[in-house]
């Protein structure tokens, strides 16, 4: 998801990061999580400012948030897909080969001389997990009101991120 990109962006050390959201409750708990600032999603061209990015992580990979990517990355850049279209996207495959853009998918299971996304994912969750806990989790329901936990989740606007679920006295998100 956006946030824990974000997260996992600044965990790991990342310069600056910014976050592209369209939800106002998304961009609130980006900044909360550490994001240094926010773009606009939709709607106005980008400033200069805002197209020299390194990398861009695109979570959502819809047209739309393809060409925000492209937008935003710099000359020499990379864009990493990380969510699932289940449309084929267009792609400005000029744009890529003369700006030397590098776009990377990826799903999970990936491994390098660091470690696995698993092994970094643990690291990230045990020192900064009750953060992100505080930041992601923004409504909670009952197991036997199940249903009004899948509205919230679904309704964006009930400021809804992720809804957790209470089973037994436990949490479990849903």
């Amino acid at each position: 998801s956006l946030l824990a990109a974000v997260g996992g962006q600044q965990f790991a050390g990342a310069g600056e990061v910014a976050v592209l959201a369209r939800r106002p409750q998304q961009i609130a708990a980006a900044t909360r999580i550490g994001a240094d600032r926010s773009i606009a999603a939709e709607g106005a061209d980008l400033e200069p400012e805002d197209r020299e990015f390194d990398l861009v992580v695109d979570t959502v990979t819809s047209p739309m948030s393809l060409q925000r990517s492209l937008d935003a990355v710099r000359p020499g850049g990379c864009i990493a897909q990380l969510g699932i279209s289940l449309e084929t996207l267009p792609i400005d495959a000029l744009r890529l080969v003369t700006q030397e853009i590098r776009l990377v998918g990826s799903m999970c299971y990936s491994r390098d001389s660091q470690g696995s996304d698993f092994e970094r994912a643990l690291d990230i969750l045990t020192h900064h997990g009750a953060l992100l806990r505080d930041q992601l989790i923004t409504h909670e329901v009952e197991l036997d009101d199940l249903g009004r936990g899948f509205e919230l989740a679904a309704d964006k606007s009930s400021g809804s991120i992720k809804v957790s679920v209470r089973i037994s006295g436990e949490n479990s998100a849903a």
